[in-house]
């Protein structure tokens, strides 16, 4: 008798609630019913899941967390594409974030406001409208420029702003590490089923990723997060074996630059501990200076020019890295040949560059005859494979600047302020983020994946944890 008059209660303290939602899913099922259009009847649900969503924000980016690896990109008409699920949800962290951050403006932390992070990301975005305005192809640029948004504002402005605690951040990063994994098997599975043969990696990846080097990019990247979950953890040993699943991964990739990725990786560590940043980066950028001035003198960079009848596709791995280094591999030619169209096309428009995603539509013209290769036609409409340069081709040398001013602020900040923090475990998190932004810069060097849900996002990401953990003192939410 006590349940019975418990459950009355309950449904007569609700009923206020319940009756409105009750009464237009019926009306939903009528209309939908009548004009013949089932859809109608999940009107109700969705606005439900928006509202529900709306007031807990965070979940959603748990809900991020769990797609991410599972993301698939998605083509749609009039050239344009899109990433399901998980731009759909972006687009709507960005459209709620005004309602969070602004009534918590005036009392936001002026720490994180000011950061030079934060602002030379602003300057980053400010440039990027201005040669979007003075594009080549406007439309391209328009649609790249509006895209950039619901990268920059989730995953750097909102992610900063719900997830401040190292707790909260080891939470994000548990499920989406475990995400992860589960993609992890299901593609190990697919290639065991294939012998690990190195021609079908890229269709035992599909459609979960474009390609082995998106999947092993992420892997790579990822890693050094799951260094950070074993601090304070009780279970060292499972983390420890997720590393060496990932690593298992990585390997049978294929993936040339992920593997070096995670070297470098390991060593900027030792680099960061050891407070050897500014010294690493200076000598990196005379060197570069020194090669480049090598290559261009009376036009030796010709001497490294393919051979037509060597300089062809692989289809075992270790044919492929002997021919990397003997320079004999088409995809490693075909890049050397759009990276000289890029510098050619950096000399025509130093400034202001040809405008964002217009480097296929002019690059061609630029390209040298003596660097073709047999794929040099391009018929998926690839980029230049090398993110710098491209930011260099298509905003200008000083669009270009401001990035690497970008990444070498975040990480020069994040060295000096690590050491000031008595908190150890946040500062294993801003050493996992600056770790995984330094094995994201240097695929950078071979690709430009920066621009997909799964790399992009990590990078703002690594940026975010950077700002917020580097500041003394936190917004609590």
């Amino acid at each position: 008798m006590a349940s019975i008059s418990t459950v009355s209660r309950y449904f007569k303290d609700h009923l206020t609630w319940i009756s409105p939602i009750v009464i237009f899913q019926l009306c939903s099922i009528v209309l939908a019913l009548w004009m013949e259009m089932i859809v109608l009847m999940w009107i109700p649900a969705i606005l439900g899941v928006l509202i529900y969503f709306s007031i807990h924000v965070r979940f959603l980016f748990f809900l991020l967390a769990v797609i991410l690896p599972y993301s698939v990109e998605f083509e749609l008409p009039y050239n344009l594409a899109t990433d399901l699920p998980s731009e759909p949800i972006m687009w709507m962290v960005t459209a709620l974030f005004p309602l969070y951050f602004l009534p918590e403006l005036l009392k936001y932390n002026r720490q994180i406001v000011t950061h030079p992070i934060l602002l030379l990301l602003v300057a980053s975005f400010i440039w990027l409208i201005l040669v979007s305005l003075l594009s080549s192809v406007p439309m391209h640029s328009a649609k790249y420029t509006l895209a950039k948004i619901w990268y920059i504002i989730p995953f750097y402005f909102f992610f900063g702003f719900l997830f401040d605690q190292p707790e909260r951040i080891r939470t994000f990063f548990k499920i989406l590490l475990l995400s992860l994994g589960t993609v992890i098997f299901i593609i190990l599975i697919r290639q065991g089923l294939t012998g690990f043969l190195f021609s079908e990696v890229n269709e035992t990846v599909y459609p979960m990723f474009r390609n082995h080097v998106s999947y092993a990019i992420m892997i790579a990247a990822l890693l050094p997060f799951v260094w950070a979950m074993m601090y304070r953890s009780q279970h060292k040993w499972f983390w420890f074996i997720w590393v060496l699943i990932m690593l298992v991964a990585i390997y049978f990739s294929y993936t040339r630059a992920a593997m070096v990725a995670v070297i470098i990786g390991v060593l900027s560590y030792w680099i960061f501990r050891f407070r050897l940043f500014q010294w690493i980066y200076t000598g990196s950028f005379i060197a570069l200076i020194a090669v480049l001035i090598w290559l261009n003198h009376n036009n030796r960079y010709l001497d490294f020019a393919p051979d037509f009848d060597r300089t062809i596709t692989h289809d075992k791995f270790e044919n492929l890295v002997q021919a990397t280094y003997k320079l004999e591999d088409i995809s490693t030619m075909e890049r050397v040949y759009r990276w000289l169209a890029g510098i050619e096309m950096i000399k025509e428009k130093p400034v202001f560059g040809f405008g964002p995603s217009t480097f296929y539509s002019h690059y061609q013209e630029y390209g040298s005859n003596v660097f073709r290769t047999y794929v040099s036609h391009n018929p998926e409409k690839s980029g230049i494979h090398n993110y710098y340069l491209m930011m260099g081709v298509e905003q200008g040398i000083p669009g270009l600047l401001i990035f690497l001013v970008l990444i070498i602020t975040a990480l020069s900040i994040g060295q000096r302020n690590s050491f000031n923090i008595k908190d150890a475990e946040r500062r294993v998190w801003i050493w996992s983020a600056m770790v995984s932004l330094v094995i994201i810069c240097s695929t950078l060097l071979m690709n430009d994946l920066i621009e997909t849900d799964k790399i992009g996002s990590l990078f703002f990401i690594n940026l975010s944890i950077i700002t917020v953990l580097s500041c003394k003192r936190t917004p609590k939410m």
